[in-house]
C-alpha cells in the first residue's frame, strides 16, 4: 500500500476513513492487497485522517457501466467481498470509518474537499469508534408459535369455556371477542419482548445503539428487533453473557441471534461521494 497523487483519467473508490496515528503501522501490513477490480488499494493522508481508496479506470466505471453490472449478481458479490476486505484489514487499525459499497469520487481533488469539509465531524466519528466495534442483535419472531402459546393462556381458554354451549348467536359474538382479544395478546406479547431485549442491550450500550430495518423472513419469522451496538472491545464477553441470558428468558415463539464484530458501518457518517 502507498501513498497516491492525482491521476488523470481516473476515479477512487473509497473503503474507508482512519485516524493518521494508525496509517504507518496499516501500510506496512498491506503492501500487497487488492480492493475492488483487483486493484491496488493506496492512502491519502489529509491531515488528522487517512483515506484508503483505489484508483479505477474512469472509462470503466462511468454510473452507466455501474448500473448495468449491478443487474449481475456474481459481479456484485466478488466487488462487496473485495470491498469488505479491504475494510477488514483496516481494522488491525483502532480507529475505522467505513463507508458503503461503491462510494465513488471523480478525483482526488473531490476526496480531499469532502475530508477538508466534514473533518470536525469525521474526527468526532473516529473517536467515537476508536477501540469499538460493531455488533448485531436479531431478536426473532414466530408468529403462528407465538399465537399458539396464547391460545393456551387462562384468559383465553376461559372465552373458549365460555362459549360452550351458547346459542349460534351468541357464540358468533365470543368468537369475534375470542378473536380480537387473542390478537391483542399476541401483539401486547410481542411488543413487550421487544422492550424487554431493547432496554437491556441500551443499558449495556448506553446511546452506541441504532435501531435498523425489521422484515420478514422466508421461514415465517419475523425479525422483530434488529440492533446495531457499538461497544468497547472488551465489552464482547459481556454482550454474549446478556445475549444468551435474554434467550432463555424469551417465551416460546422468540429467539436472539448475535453476530460480530464487525465494521462500524452504523456509526460513522464516512464518505459522501461527489455528484
Amino acid at each position: 500500500m502507498t501513498t497516491t497523487s492525482d491521476r488523470p483519467g481516473f476515479t477512487f473508490y473509497l473503503y474507508c476513513l482512519m485516524s493518521a496515528r494508525d496509517g504507518s503501522d496499516l501500510a506496512i501490513g498491506m503492501e500487497n492487497v487488492c480492493g475492488i477490480g483487483g486493484l491496488p488499494v493506496t492512502l491519502l493522508p489529509a491531515g488528522e485522517i487517512i483515506a484508503v481508496l483505489s484508483a479505477l479506470p474512469a472509462e470503466q466505471w462511468q454510473a452507466e457501466t455501474i448500473e448495468t453490472r449491478l443487474s449481475d449478481p456474481n459481479w456484485v458479490e466478488r466487488e462487496v467481498l473485495a470491498h469488505e476486505a479491504v475494510v477488514e484489514r483496516c481494522l488491525a487499525a483502532e480507529s475505522v470509518l467505513p463507508c458503503k459499497f461503491l462510494t465513488i469520487f471523480s478525483s482526488l481533488d473531490a476526496v480531499l474537499v469532502m475530508l477538508a469539509h466534514d473533518a470536525d465531524r469525521l474526527r468526532q466519528a473516529l473517536e467515537r469508534v476508536t477501540g469499538r466495534r460493531e455488533w448485531a442483535v436479531k431478536l426473532l419472531a414466530n408468529p403462528a408459535e407465538i399465537r399458539e402459546c396464547c391460545e393456551r393462556t387462562e384468559e383465553m381458554l376461559a372465552l373458549v369455556e365460555a362459549a360452550a354451549g351458547r346459542t349460534r348467536g351468541q357464540s358468533f359474538f365470543l368468537q369475534k371477542q375470542y378473536a380480537r382479544e387473542l390478537n391483542d395478546l399476541a401483539d401486547r406479547q410481542l411488543e413487550e419482548v421487544a422492550a424487554t431485549v431493547h432496554d437491556r442491550l441500551t443499558a449495556l450500550a448506553g446511546g452506541d445503539i441504532v435501531v435498523a430495518d425489521t422484515y420478514d423472513l422466508a421461514s415465517g419469522e419475523k425479525i422483530l428487533l434488529n440492533l446495531a451496538l457499538l461497544l468497547p472491545n472488551q465489552e464482547s464477553e459481556a454482550l454474549r453473557a446478556v445475549v444468551e441470558e435474554l434467550g432463555l428468558q424469551v417465551p416460546r415463539g422468540f429467539r436472539l441471534t448475535l453476530s460480530g464484530p464487525w465494521p462500524p458501518y452504523h456509526f460513522t457518517g464516512a464518505g459522501g461521494q461527489d455528484e
